[in-house]
């Protein structure tokens, strides 16, 4: 089971399917997936270079 505090696979497709349709909020986003605002804004604002992709993230190595 996935921790409720990460997002699964799953609401990355589909946070990328609501991002691409034009006029689609990312606060409309987060109330279809009952998460915070802030969750929806960190995870698509590190991929603005181009289009959002829904690749789960790699863990950060602790040096």
């Amino acid at each position: 089971m996935v921790s409720s505090r990460f997002l699964s696979l799953g609401e990355r497709i589909r946070i990328t399917d609501r991002v691409r349709r034009p006029g689609m909020s990312l606060r409309t986003i987060a109330a279809e997936l009952n998460r915070p605002v802030s969750t929806i804004t960190r995870e698509v604002r590190p991929n603005q270079q181009g289009w959002y992709r829904p690749a789960p993230r790699c863990p950060r190595i602790r040096r």
